[in-house]
């Protein structure tokens, strides 16, 4: 509950206990009744409001055990890390340890916990675009009189430096206190029982889009649309990045390689994704890798929002999974 905002130029930092040291969450904040949408942005709005603020917490999180004051509990903290101007005035902190989902007394769905959950949020074949000597790539499938061969055009990845590439828009309904996954299925065209397995890297990058709604600046409740001039260039921050070495390259079998997690608590609906991957080390055997499909995954859907089928983010296939 928040009976007036901080002056909006602080910094805060939400933060849980792993067992070993203070790590950063990556909350969403979200207005309890209306359902505004004020992606990271917190204690920025006064007006006896109470607001949501999701840390992204599930099964796969680490938190442990920590004694504050004698008391052995699970312990969250807020940091001042810059203090602002004007100080906010909070006066109710609750805790929503539950998963369930009920209706606000305005009418609006809520989700709380992990009852926030759509395990795929977007899936399509292939790039919708490529870079270096990616050629078209081709997969038999089955045997017998009804075995076919699969093409999938402009998917095989066949020397060092070749990229694919995929772009979306954060969907609406997406929570973006819990992070995005990447799985990427894909099979060995040439190349197949090397001694040093082929190794792939992928980046992921979140960028603001001008005109979405975003918590207002001046602290008003209501969200606004994001001016030109409060709209980050995308060449503003350092992309989020892993590499991944294959286990195994076995021909004619299809293979997962997984990616994640990437964090974009900063984002609000609307904004875009972009999405490389690209072949650091074709391996001993110099092997071709043919992608057959990939598919991105969040954990959470936000509160207070319709559950719509998934976006395509090429033109060639559609995935309904949740």
């Amino acid at each position: 509950g928040q009976l007036t905002g901080d002056s909006r130029d602080g910094e805060y930092v939400f933060e849980i206990w792993d067992g070993a040291a203070w790590t950063a969450a990556h909350p969403q904040i979200v207005n309890e009744d209306q359902g505004y949408n004020y992606a990271n942005n917190a204690f920025w709005r006064g007006g006896d409001i109470h607001e949501l603020i999701f840390l992204g917490i599930d099964d796969n999180t680490t938190w442990s055990l920590k004694t504050i004051n004698s008391i052995n509990a699970y312990w969250s903290r807020i940091r001042v890390v810059t203090a602002p101007t004007t100080l906010p005035t909070l006066y109710h902190l609750q805790g929503l340890p539950k998963t369930n989902f009920m209706i606000t007394r305005s009418g609006k769905q809520v989700f709380y916990g992990t009852a926030q959950f759509r395990r795929s949020i977007q899936a399509a074949s292939g790039g919708l675009s490529y870079s270096g000597g990616v050629l078209a790539g081709s997969q038999q499938i089955g045997t017998g009189g009804n075995q076919y061969t699969h093409q999938l055009g402009n998917t095989m990845l066949d020397g060092a430096g070749d990229r694919l590439y995929w772009n979306i828009r954060v969907p609406e309904g997406t929570c973006t206190a819990f992070p995005f996954y990447i799985d990427i299925a894909l099979s060995i065209g040439t190349g197949t029982g090397a001694a040093t397995k082929p190794e792939l890297g992928f980046t992921f990058a979140v960028n603001q889009v001008e005109g979405m709604y975003v918590a207002d600046p001046n602290g008003g409740i209501a969200p606004v649309a994001r001016t030109n001039v409060n709209t980050e260039t995308v060449i503003t921050d350092n992309p989020q990045r892993q590499t991944k070495t294959l286990q195994s390259d076995d021909a004619n079998k299809i293979y997962n390689i997984f990616f994640g997690p990437f964090y974009s608590s900063e984002s609000y609906e609307g904004d875009m994704i972009t999405m490389a991957l690209d072949y650091i080390d074709d391996g001993s055997a110099n092997a071709d890798i043919v992608t057959c499909n990939i598919r991105c995954r969040s954990r959470g859907i936000d509160p207070f929002s319709t559950i719509e089928l998934d976006q395509v983010i090429s033109g060639n296939a559609r995935q309904v999974d949740w």
